[in-house]
């Protein structure tokens, strides 16, 4: 074979390697927002849960956006108890 024979076939061959890499690393990329939004979710359906059961024991109807029932002063076995998105205070 002629030498621009062999540069055509390694330059094909390299860029055949980077597209396979770039594939790759996109494919990765997708799936751990995949895993983070799948995480996230399972966190909100927890979270859930738990505003339910609160507000079953404390005989308190669900409001609509539980996110918002959570972020306001819960009473709970004595202790008064503020969220915030950074951080939990016990009063």
């Amino acid at each position: 074979m002629k030498n621009s024979h062999i540069r055509w076939v390694v330059f094909l061959g390299v860029l055949s390697i980077v597209g396979i890499i770039f594939s790759q690393v996109y494919l990765v990329q997708k799936a751990v927002e995949n895993n983070q939004e799948e995480f996230n979710h399972q966190v909100q359906m927890a979270l859930r849960n738990v505003v339910e059961s609160l507000c079953e024991l404390n005989g308190n109807d669900i409001t609509n956006d539980p996110i918002d029932q959570v972020s306001k002063i819960i009473s709970w076995h004595g202790l008064i108890i503020k969220s915030t998105w950074s951080h939990w205070t016990i009063l």
